[in-house]
C-alpha cells in the first residue's frame, strides 16, 4: 500500500501498487492499481483535498495508459467527508465507483 502524507509527492515512470492513501497531491507519471476481479481489486483513498494529476491505470497487465484489456477492474474511490479529490490525470478501468465526500474529473477519463 502507498502511502502519501500532506506534502504531496511527484511520482516517475509506472508505479505499481494495490491500494493508495493519500492527503496530499500526486503528480507525474503513472500509478498501476492492481484491481483484477471482484474479489482482487486495489483503490484509492483520500482523506483531505487533493489533486491526482498522475496517470491511473485499474489493469495489472497494462503498461500503456491508452489500453486497457479484459483484465482491466474497477476503479474504486473512498474520499473523506468534506475532502475533495480532483482528477486532472488520465483514467484507464472497466468501471468506476466513487464512495464518500466530492470527486471532480477535470482530466480524461
Amino acid at each position: 500500500m502507498g502511502d502519501v502524507s500532506s506534502s504531496g509527492t511527484t511520482l516517475t515512470g509506472v508505479n505499481s501498487l494495490y491500494a493508495l492513501r493519500t492527503s496530499g497531491n500526486i503528480n507525474g507519471g503513472t500509478l498501476k492499481i492492481g484491481s483484477i476481479s471482484s474479489s482482487l481489486q486495489g483503490g484509492v483513498i483520500v482523506n483531505a483535498n487533493a489533486n491526482i494529476g498522475t496517470n491511473l491505470i485499474f489493469d495489472p497487465t497494462s503498461t500503456d495508459l491508452r489500453q486497457g484489456s479484459i483484465a482491466s477492474g474497477e476503479a474504486l474511490f473512498y474520499v473523506a467527508p468534506d475532502a475533495t479529490a480532483t482528477i486532472t490525470g488520465d483514467v484507464t478501468a472497466n468501471s468506476f465507483t466513487k464512495f464518500g465526500g466530492a470527486l471532480w474529473f477535470l482530466g480524461s477519463s
